[in-house]
């Protein structure tokens, strides 16, 4: 018997089958009725076949085809080949797991393999399958529940791992702009407008100074200052001190401020008013409260309570106040006599042309201005004559003493003495007055004239007979009678030299070429210059000249160096400058002005005002170097450590510094301390490393920045020792109380 689908399989499984007995028939029916539910909605067709015979389904042999089996070979029910009966529904794989609301395997159940509960596919109903993004499906007890992947997280109300996150921080949250517990939420946790350590803003410490933090409204502020400080600039300007910036004077303050150059009450100002006893008038002068002498007020003047304001007595002045403050008003003026108060205040006696004076309080001429006179004798029009007054009358055309007679008129007139030159070659020449001289276009001017071109003397003179201004001839003589002798030759008397360089020049000066006797005028001028030393210079020495003649200043100049030998420390031995760098030309009253080397020289002044670019270039110009940070200590300590050059206690009149001379704190000479030396045996004492000024090193300690040592004249004891070395300058600053020394391999 064949199984075959139709769409008519409902009614052939439930019609009768002519073919069968009553018996078979109702057997069918029995198992029909007992597995309807095994037929399903499209049914199965029953008719004949040739079955499946054999040992197995529809064989001959007592399995579920065998004989009286299930509907094997010869069976009555669910026969194979030979049956008369179709045997049921077709089955399948013998599994019912396809949920598809069938009896797949004919056993009168549907989908009874498939596990609702527990089926990722069919989860709690057929085709419900558990799957979601991100995530692990698992179904269990009808429902899908999901195990996110790692790096997702589930935060929302829909199936899966939407939300991507990582741990970061140790999962710990921290004001990061992250997740870093990954629970959905940033930064929660974090109050900008009251953490102190994200106080507006991640990252953002409140740490106000001296103070007790408040972040409030993302604002950093405190509440308290620390004990023994306070808050005095506010905090409004930019530039102020977040918190209690101000270090109280006074621990604790005290309630009131007093006038004593302290800040008592820590509110930053010192003697600030109110104080006790201040405002009250006073006077220094005796006349306070006298005329002009108003009182001052009692005030706080750095820290000692003075008297403020007080005016002092002045001179009187006519001017209707008591001005000197001794009661009485305008004492001390003449008004009888008083030119800018004559015959009362401020009358002033002012007459044209004139000096007045004042008498019985009238105004009168006391002298006429210069070029003028009082000729008619009215003091009420001045000095009304334009005339001055040059003295006596002499030969010039002009009324020289203002009485109306001019010249030979005047019979006050004399000849003056000494008018004519009378020297040298002029001797016994005289004056005339005369308004010209023999020869066309001369002078016609009115004037005192001397007569010369005596046949008897030699001058030399002009077409008018006057001296010529300047002698030409080169005769030893005074040609122009003027007290000097052959100046026609510029160079005649002046220096010249041998033609030597340096100190080898030998100087004279120019004299005429046949010298006494000439009898050549206008000759060439010879050098008197004797060469005693034939060019020959001797050793050249650091003082700006050059001795040994070879044209250069101080080259080769040895300096007085001192040998620094480190024993069995880590500087190799170095020479050092025995004395601070000094200028070629300083003396002991000047650094001098040449720059071009650096010298070692005591009883002079230091070089000071230079920067280190200047010092180095000075010190390489001597065949030198600027001394190292290291060398100049070991230098100042000695191999003995020294606090100080000297020792390690301090002596105030041993080196140049604020204590050796408070009253007058300025550079003396190299040297001139004479006991500020650090001791490197005999002949090498190293002067003036502390004090005096300040040194230059090579040894650079920031960007462009060097290390100053030494301590300088207005340094306190603790900026004087071999040791100190807070200081570092830019290398192009100059200070006066600045200066160097420095360093070579070699002596």
């Amino acid at each position: 018997m064949t199984f075959q689908r139709s769409g008519a399989a409902a009614r052939r499984c439930r019609s009768s089958a002519s073919l069968v007995s009553s018996t078979a028939f109702f057997a069918l029916l029995s198992a029909a009725l007992s597995l309807h539910t095994a037929c399903k909605a499209d049914g199965y067709e029953l008719g004949a076949g040739t079955g499946d015979s054999g040992d197995g389904d529809g064989g001959t042999g007592n399995g579920d085809g065998g004989t009286g089996g299930d509907g094997g070979g010869g069976g009555d029910i669910d026969a194979g080949g030979g049956g008369n009966i179709d045997a049921g529904p077709i089955c399948t794989d013998g599994v019912d797991d396809d949920c598809d609301g069938e009896d797949d395997d004919c056993d009168g159940n549907f989908d009874e393999d498939i596990d609702l509960t527990s089926d990722e596919a069919h989860c709690g109903a057929c085709d419900i399958q558990c799957v979601a993004p991100h995530s692990i499906p698992t179904c269990s007890a009808s429902a899908c529940t999901y195990d996110c992947v790692d790096g997702f997280y589930d935060y929302d109300d829909l199936p899966g791992c939407e939300y991507q996150c990582f741990e970061s921080n140790g999962g710990i949250e921290s004001c990061d702009l992250r997740d870093n517990d990954c629970d959905g939420n940033t930064d929660e946790g974090i109050n900008l407008n009251t953490d102190e350590d994200n106080c507006g803003g991640c990252g953002q410490l409140c740490r106000p100074a001296n103070a007790t933090p408040l972040c409030s409204g993302g604002i950093c502020g405190f509440t308290d200052c620390d004990e023994g400080y306070a808050n005095v600039d506010g905090d409004d300007e930019p530039d102020d001190v977040p918190g209690c910036e101000y270090t109280c004077p006074n621990n604790p303050p005290l309630d009131e401020e007093l006038c004593d150059g302290d800040d008592n009450d820590c509110d930053g100002q010192v003697d600030e008013l109110p104080i006790a006893g201040l405002g009250d008038p006073c006077s220094d002068y005796p006349q306070g409260g006298v005329g002009e002498c108003t009182m001052g007020q009692v005030s706080c003047d750095f820290g000692t309570p003075r008297c403020l304001g007080d005016v002092a007595p002045t001179s009187e002045l006519c001017d209707g106040e008591d001005d000197d403050c001794d009661g009485t008003i305008d004492n001390g003026f003449n008004l009888n006599t008083d030119e800018q108060n004559c015959g009362q205040c401020g009358r002033v006696c002012n007459l044209s042309n004139a000096v007045p004076i004042c008498t019985a309080g009238n105004c009168r001429i006391f002298a006429c201005l210069s070029g003028y006179v009082d000729a008619d004798g009215r003091p009420a029009n001045g000095c009304e004559y334009q005339c001055t007054p040059t003295g006596p009358e002499v030969c010039d055309g002009v009324d020289n003493d203002c009485d109306r007679l001019t010249d030979g008129a005047d019979p006050d007139m004399t000849a003056p003495a000494n008018f004519c030159r009378t020297q040298g070659e002029c001797a016994g020449a005289a004056p005339v007055c005369s308004a010209e001289l023999p020869g066309g276009g001369c002078s016609t001017s009115v004037q005192w004239r001397c007569l010369y071109n005596n046949p008897n003397r030699d001058e030399e003179t002009n077409a008018c007979g006057a001296l010529v201004a300047q002698e030409q001839d080169c005769d030893n003589r005074d040609n122009d009678c003027d007290g000097r002798t052959d100046e026609g030759d510029i160079l005649k008397g002046t220096a010249c030299s041998d033609g030597d360089i340096g100190e080898c020049v030998d100087t004279g000066v120019y004299v005429c070429q046949n010298d006494a006797g000439d009898t050549n005028p206008n000759t060439n001028l010879r050098c008197n210059a004797v060469d005693d030393d034939g060019g020959v210079g001797s050793a050249e020495v650091c003082d700006n000249l050059d001795n040994d003649c070879d044209g250069v200043l101080d080259n080769g100049a040895p300096d007085q160096m001192a040998l620094i030998d480190d024993g069995a420390g880590g500087l190799p031995s170095f020479y050092i400058y025995r004395y601070e760098a000094s200028k070629p030309d300083a003396t002991g009253v000047s650094s001098g002005t040449a720059e071009h080397r650096s010298c070692s020289r005591a009883s002079v002044m230091p070089w000071r005002l230079v920067s280190r670019v200047d010092a180095e270039a000075a010190c390489a110009a001597s065949g030198k170097r600027l001394c190292s940070e290291a060398e100049w200590e070991l230098a100042c300590s000695t191999l003995s450590d020294n606090l100080y050059p000297y020792g390690d206690q301090y002596e105030a009149q041993t080196c140049n510094g604020r204590d050796y001379d408070p009253s007058d704190d300025e550079p003396i000479q190299t040297g001139e301390a004479a006991q500020c030396f650090a001791n490197w045996g005999v002949g090498a004492r190293v002067f003036d490393m502390s004090g005096n000024v300040k040194e230059w090193t090579s040894t650079e300690v920031d960007t462009d920045a060097y290390r100053v040592r030494g301590g300088s004249y207005d340094n306190v004891k603790q900026g004087l020792t071999c040791e100190f070395d807070f200081i570092a300058f830019d290398q192009d600053v100059e200070f006066p109380n600045l200066g160097f020394r420095c360093c070579s391999a070699t002596p």
